[in-house]
């Protein structure tokens, strides 16, 4: 951070008024030339709408060896937002207050849309124009934000969230949502906050009467729980907004009024607008009403079942009726008051043994199904087929025959594949080789 002298000067080609920014760099601090080049390079990329405006540049060289740096920007009537708050010769609204608020928010935004972090925005570093257009200057200490590399420590230390403290320069872009936080409460209430040196805590004397939700979210210790430039700057625009129809709609004497009611004007419409947004969140989140559950038109479609089942399977109808689920339902239908009671599933508790064998199905039905039923198992299990079934053989031997030999009269390739079958996948090694050297 440098130190320069603002003086107040006339653009005679464009016949305005302009700032003019001097700094004087010795041989001793020759750094300052270099931030004074980084301010001009911000200004050059940002300045417009709601970042101050840079003219020109230039330098010059003096007799003792100090170089003198000059910055020219627009000149701002009303000097910085400390001058204008603390101002009690001309006091503003919450209305007014409301719309540079605005503007911090828009420059802000602006800012950190170019990857930029401004580190040092408070107060004396906004300035304000004649018509009370808010606008971000001081730039000096801003710099291109990497998430990737540590930041130089510069800064208000009373403004500097707690993050800043900790001295390893992990900070990213909610260090300037903090300090907006703190600027937003001292706009409102025309009250700095207080900062505790030793516990590098920050602490409102006052809270704002209006936005006080928004504001303690800026200055949250969590740095990821703080709000982002673009969500305050839609947030506060839609209330502006929301405010001037207000106001054009039921006050119609509003400009004629001293700054008193004006205030308990815009206080009366934030306190109604915040009553309505929580009336729609409520609405939103309540839980739906339960539908009324009408026992007689359940019972008359429970009868029509009935009849309609009847008509079709008279017999099996009959017998239904007789079930305890049905007689249940009924009593249940006559009596609403009593809840039917679900009877547990009964498991079988009985243990396993190692005597439990499978139930196969009948032996004409075995041929066909080629499958076996567990005694607990509703699911079929198909039966591993066995080589020397002649069953199995035909189906198998029967089919288009693969294993066939390239060669068509090659009977002992045929046969020792079909032994190789016959042998099963189940018969031990050496058995196999002793049928192969008896076929041999």
């Amino acid at each position: 951070m440098y130190v320069g002298q603002v003086c107040k000067a006339k653009w005679l080609s464009k016949n305005r008024q302009v700032a003019c920014k001097v700094i004087r760099v010795t041989p001793q601090r020759c750094h300052l030339e270099e931030s004074f080049r980084k301010e001009l390079a911000a200004y050059a990329e940002l300045s417009g709408a709601f970042i101050l405006k840079t003219f020109g540049y230039g330098d010059r060289m003096l007799d003792n060896g100090v170089k003198e740096c000059y910055l020219i920007t627009e000149f701002m009537h009303r000097g910085s937002l400390t001058d204008v708050i603390h101002n009690r010769d001309e006091k503003i609204s919450l209305r007014r207050k409301l719309s540079m608020a605005c503007h911090i928010a828009s420059g802000m935004r602006k800012l950190h849309a170019h990857t930029m972090i401004h580190r040092d925005i408070r107060p004396d570093n906004i300035l304000v124009s004649n018509n009370f257009t808010a606008k971000i200057g001081d730039m000096g200490i801003a710099r291109i934000f990497n998430p990737e590399e540590r930041h130089t420590l510069i800064g208000c230390l009373p403004f500097m969230p707690p993050e800043f403290h900790r001295g390893d320069g992990q900070y990213d872009q909610s260090l300037d949502v903090f300090t907006y936080g703190l600027t937003l409460n001292e706009l409102f209430t025309e009250k700095i906050h207080r900062f505790n040196q030793s516990t590098k805590h920050v602490q409102l004397i006052e809270q704002s009467s209006i936005f006080i939700d928004l504001i303690l979210q800026c200055i949250r210790d969590e740095s990821t729980r703080r709000p982002t430039a673009v969500e305050l700057e839609d947030i506060l625009h839609k209330n502006r907004q929301a405010a001037d129809r207000y106001i054009k709609e039921k006050c119609l004497n509003y400009t004629n009024q001293a700054i008193t009611t004006k205030d308990s004007i815009f206080i009366r419409f934030y306190n109604e607008c915040n009553q309505q947004k929580k009336a729609e969140l409520k609405a939103i989140f309540s839980p739906p009403s339960r539908s009324h559950v009408n026992l007689d038109l359940i019972r008359q479609h429970f009868e029509d079942m009935m009849k309609q089942f009847s008509s079709v399977h008279g017999k099996d109808a009959d017998r239904n009726k007789d079930r305890p689920e049905v007689v249940k339902f009924k009593k249940f239908l006559h009596n609403p008051s009593s809840l039917p009671v679900v009877e547990p599933i009964k498991k079988d508790r009985r243990p396993s043994t190692s005597s439990s064998k499978f139930h196969r199905v009948e032996e004409h039905h075995q041929q066909f199904l080629r499958v076996v039923k567990h005694q607990r198992s509703r699911t079929p299990i198909p039966i591993c087929p066995h080589f020397n079934d002649p069953l199995h053989d035909r189906d198998f031997f029967h089919r288009p025959d693969r294993f066939r030999a390239f060669r068509d009269n090659d009977d002992i390739e045929q046969r020792m594949r079909r032994l190789r079958l016959e042998a099963g996948i189940d018969q031990p090694s050496p058995h196999f080789c002793q049928i192969m050297r008896k076929f041999k």
